[in-house]
């Protein structure tokens, strides 16, 4: 968070010069997600009718998913803007997993946007890499009392 305010300096630094060149050490994210964004917008403004891979709402795209699941996946970019591409349903052997770590991010988002302790921690416990509310307490207390300083009260009680 430190370093944000560096990035921003520089994007201003760039966007007032005559030849632009933007440094990857000081792009947040990485440099090719910030091209990735340029080029979509791109797409969009110029009407280009390409395909990219974003993260937007499912919409239908996939078969077994809620429509308002932000998923990766190929969208069709034009001067409407981004059209999900249909993908159909998932192999089993991946959509369980998917599913799984599509309701823990989802979880998650709800806990930090208006949740508390209690179900950050239930938010924790559906990730298939924990699984165990008594892991996830223990995971959760170690890393909220390392950033308490950045964390709301109704999150560290």
């Amino acid at each position: 968070m430190a370093q944000v305010g560096d990035y921003w300096q520089h994007y201003r630094e760039q966007a007032q010069s005559d030849e632009p060149e933007l440094d990857p050490q000081r792009s947040r994210g990485g440099i090719h997600e910030l091209e990735l964004a340029i080029d979509v917008m791109d797409a969009i403004y110029n009407d280009r009718k390409e395909i990219w891979y974003v993260n937007m709402p499912n919409r239908g795209a996939l078969a077994d998913f809620p429509s308002d699941l932000v998923v990766e996946m190929p969208g069709f970019v034009d001067q409407s803007g981004i059209t999900p591409l249909v993908q159909g349903h998932l192999p089993r052997q991946v959509r369980g997993l998917v599913e799984m770590l599509g309701e823990y991010q989802a979880l998650a988002a709800e806990a930090a946007w208006s949740g508390n302790r209690k179900q950050a921690i239930q938010a924790l416990a559906s990730n298939p890499l924990v699984l165990s509310t008594q892991k996830a307490t223990a995971i959760y207390d170690e890393m909220a009392h390392a950033l308490r300083a950045y964390l709301p009260d109704r999150l560290l009680q």
